[in-house]
């Protein structure tokens, strides 16, 4: 029994998935699949290649909605956009095969694929989603709060910190330019920093404050608009009797702003 589920807008559209129940037991073989950097899937423990540009995407978009089926027309408009009109759905057909081949290379051939399933109307990467790194970076995030949320400090600490260990540099870092890319990027980053500004504050509230001055400067300086991370900055700059750099920091985000 499956349902209808709107999802997040990929490109400039939104794409209805089908959400399929969402306990998918892990299995020592399955292949794990990187999206917080440059797009990787790892086989048996060893990066893979994964092919051109558009067939990276199709797994890329499959990985976005683990355990989600995609309709295929969605699946096309993700990953071509407005060129999708001019495709064949037997070039998507193709790409869908030669990924299954690359992520169960030891599959027997009598045997069904089962990392991506076909299923009306679409494809499903059939995943514990503990081997997507974004779907387990999201996870930990939720969880993080809600350790927060009850008091447990240390224990929401460790997982925001296991959280940010996901990245290895901008998610989809490889694929900016596709269609679908951007917008899941964007949201990706925002959730990254939110987490980052969520730890930070309860660090703060344990007067780790001189800890975590040159970690928020670097922040601030790739996220010069972040203004939460810049009050943050300031904070433990003016706690660690800093007043003046403090200052230089509101001015430096009053400038950028204007």
């Amino acid at each position: 029994m499956v349902s209808l589920e709107r999802t997040r807008n990929v490109g400039s559209r939104s794409v209805e998935c089908f959400v399929l129940p969402p306990s998918v037991p892990a299995k020592p073989n399955d292949p794990e699949i990187r999206l917080l950097g440059s797009l990787e899937a790892r086989v048996e423990g060893q990066s893979v290649s994964l092919g051109g540009r558009k067939q990276r995407s199709v797994l890329a978009v499959l990985a976005l909605h683990v355990n989600r089926v995609v309709p295929t027309s969605r699946l096309m408009d993700a990953v071509w956009g407005e060129e999708s009109f001019d495709r064949l759905p037997n070039t998507l057909q193709v790409y869908v095969y030669n990924i299954r081949r690359i992520l169960e290379p030891t599959k027997a051939k009598q045997d069904p694929y089962r990392v991506i399933v076909s299923q009306e109307p679409g494809y499903v990467l059939r995943l514990d989603p503990q081997q997507v790194d974004s779907a387990r970076f999201e996870a930990m995030v939720a969880s993080a709060r809600r350790l927060s949320r009850a008091g447990s400090v240390a224990e929401a600490l460790t997982e925001y910190a296991e959280a940010q260990g996901c990245w290895r540099g901008s998610a989809l870092a490889d694929l900016l330019d596709e269609p679908f890319a951007r917008s899941e990027a964007r949201r990706l980053e925002t959730l990254r920093l939110d987490a980052l500004e969520e730890r930070v504050q309860l660090q703060m509230a344990l007067g780790l404050h001189a800890e975590l001055v040159g970690e928020l400067e670097a922040m601030v300086m790739e996220n010069p608009f972040r203004e939460g991370l810049r009050a943050q900055l300031m904070e433990c700059l003016y706690r660690c009797q800093r007043q003046t750099d403090a200052l230089r920091v509101f001015r430096e985000g009053r400038e950028a702003l204007v």
